[in-house]
């Protein structure tokens, strides 16, 4: 096993940097669900389902969530929710 596999009660942490949320929620919740159904604990970022324009919240809501996540030691992987413009 590598030492980076991820186990059961591992964090992850759920950013969305591009795109927002809203017209993928429920396949977001349904993936979250899955990821919690196999023993993983989520962390939503803090600005996950925020809405400008066609981003999720603005540039520095995005960038703080990407940093709050790198920073918090107890995350062990990130996932981006969505992606694709900036």
């Amino acid at each position: 096993m590598s030492r980076f596999a991820l186990k059961k009660g591992d964090i992850i942490g759920v950013i969305a940097p591009s795109r927002p949320l809203w017209n993928i929620k429920k396949e977001v919740d349904l993936g979250l669900k899955r990821l919690e159904q196999h023993g993983f604990l989520i962390k939503r970022g803090k600005n996950l389902d925020k809405h400008l324009y066609y981003s999720a919240g603005s540039k520095e809501d995005r960038v703080e969530d990407l940093h709050a996540m790198f920073a918090d030691k107890n995350v062990k992987a990130i996932i981006c929710a969505t992606g694709g413009s900036s």
